[in-house]
């Protein structure tokens, strides 16, 4: 499911598996569930398309990391400082043009990674704290954003929450938790 199909990383994380004893059958018996990490060569060839784009693009899809597999260019607009929206939409069709992302079929401002490893490979780049951090501000965005119709959204909220929840205590996880 991580790999999507895709022969190289597909080969790369098995390859990293086997290198690490994870394919045992020992290893194999007792678990539940494969949450790998992304192997070293996989994360350079990702590292190396995201290298091509701009400083900001990066930053800006970086952020769009942390909202999700897919996020909003209304929930970019209130994360992302100092860009305007159409200079923002610029940026975005830098990562589309680089295929990094892509729009959402019939759903305008609507984007997704190309590759869930992609998503996972800009995450990996930023620290605990920084990632704590804009896990509470993406809470309080949302918050904002949907309003009355918070509790449609009290899934994601509650992930961003648990991912928060170091910063901002247990409080709001509960909430959403309860709600979702």
């Amino acid at each position: 499911t991580q790999t999507e199909g895709n022969p190289l990383f597909l080969t790369e994380v098995v390859r990293l598996l086997a290198q690490e004893g994870e394919l045992t059958q020992e290893a194999t018996e007792d678990r539940d569930s494969w949450d790998i990490r992304i192997p070293e060569g996989v994360r350079e060839v990702i590292g190396r398309r995201l290298n091509r784009l701009t400083d900001r693009c990066n930053e800006t899809l970086t952020i769009g990391a942390v909202i999700g597999r897919e996020f909003e260019l209304r929930q970019l607009t209130q994360l992302v400082d100092d860009m305007s929206e159409d200079r923002l939409l610029e940026v975005l069709e830098e990562g589309l043009s680089a295929r990094v992302i892509e729009e959402m079929p019939n759903a305008v401002g609507r984007y997704e990674f190309t590759h869930a490893l992609i998503q996972q490979t800009l995450m990996a780049e930023l620290s605990t704290t920084r990632r704590v951090r804009l896990h509470a501000r993406i809470i309080g965005v949302f918050e904002e954003l949907y309003g009355d119709s918070v509790d449609t959204h009290a899934v994601t909220l509650a992930y961003h929450a648990a991912e928060a929840e170091a910063m901002i205590g247990p409080d709001k996880l509960l909430q959403y938790s309860i709600m979702a």
